[in-house]
């Protein structure tokens, strides 16, 4: 897909990612992490004069925080 034809530029662009945040090695594996499907809250917004806007990281929100209640458990059995 992405047109890699060594295993040193595959082993490269996950350590790109993984320094960006974008996946994480648990156990030998690479998987996602859960800010890659999260949503950014980046703030409040309110009425009134024009504020400046925080230069902080933003919260993640997941729906799988509100949805599942155990999400290491398989739920496959």
């Amino acid at each position: 897909m992405l047109g890699l034809s060594s295993t040193s530029s595959v082993f490269a662009l996950i350590g790109h990612l993984n320094a960006a945040g974008y996946v994480e090695r648990v156990d030998g594996r690479v998987v996602p992490p859960r800010k890659f499907f999260g949503w950014p809250l980046l703030g409040s917004v309110r009425p009134g004069q024009p504020q400046s806007a925080e230069q902080s990281e933003p919260v993640v929100l997941t729906l799988d925080d509100y949805l599942i209640d155990q999400p290491n458990r398989n739920s496959l059995h």
